[in-house]
């Protein structure tokens, strides 16, 4: 078998395919940087899609999921963790009174749909619409998805929330407090850090990079990313992040061989 992943799967999880492929399994992840077995680091500029926009294994997140996780109660149960987590919503994004999270994409869809949510990011623009979502940044493996509204009208048009497992639903929970701590502290002064290669190939609003390259050929900037060592968002459509973190010397070989869509 040439891959620990079953061929099966490829089409629907390429990216990390073709990571695995070049690089070997990732074994650890940290900050803004995947180390994997081959003993390769590579930046991360996608963050889990925003749900690791904090850094992997940043903030207390994982440790409130591992306590909580630690009191056996893994099921589809109702327990205070639910309570928990609207309040740090609440927290968060005060205007908004109305909550559910969803754990699988399709669900997720359904939801956004029925009460026409918009995406907010954190430091992107502040939430205005009646309804948003937002991907929550504890990067636990998944298509789990926050939705709240401002006015109680929207509640019979959403599904009740999924019952995800309480570790999960703690681990969330002191992700949106460490955001929430974390919001005044990264500004413009972080994220223009490396414009001057960057700049090259994306337009940037704060942390967050939209391709210049068409999407025809985004695939193939993807890979040429990846072998030089960026793991770039794999979605055309989904933005890539600023990896402030990283230094200069990271972009090294993307500097030496520019991609060139020709």
């Amino acid at each position: 078998m040439d891959s620990a992943y079953n061929r099966m799967e490829h089409s629907r999880f390429w990216y990390a395919c073709e990571l695995e492929s070049r690089y070997g399994a990732v074994k650890r992840a940290r900050g803004q940087y995947l180390y994997t077995q081959s003993g390769a680091r590579l930046v991360d500029m996608y963050q889990e899609g925003g749900r690791a926009v904090l850094g992997w294994g940043a903030g207390k997140a994982l440790t409130h999921c591992k306590n909580t996780a630690n009191r056996g109660a893994l099921g589809t149960f109702i327990t205070a963790e639910q309570h928990r987590l609207h309040r740090a919503v609440h927290n968060l994004l005060p205007l908004y009174t109305q909550v559910r999270w969803y754990g699988g994409a399709a669900a997720a869809e359904a939801a956004r749909a029925a009460v026409s949510a918009e995406l907010w990011r954190p430091w992107g623009e502040d939430a205005r619409s009646e309804c948003v979502w937002f991907a929550p940044p504890f990067p636990w493996g998944g298509d789990t998805v926050i939705i709240c509204c401002k006015d109680a009208a929207h509640d019979a048009r959403l599904l009740e929330s999924d019952l995800l497992a309480p570790p999960v639903l703690a681990g969330m929970t002191r992700a949106l407090y460490d955001l929430a701590a974390e919001l005044p502290r990264r500004d413009e002064s972080l994220w223009r850090r490396h414009d001057k290669i960057l700049l090259k190939y994306w337009k940037r609003r704060g942390p967050y990079l939209y391709p210049l390259v068409s999407e025809k050929n985004y695939t193939n900037f993807f890979l040429h990313c990846l072998d030089c060592g960026l793991y770039i968002s794999p979605q055309y459509k989904t933005a890539s992040i600023v990896p402030h973190e990283a230094s200069d010397g990271d972009f090294t070989r993307l500097k030496r061989r520019p991609y060139d869509a020709e």
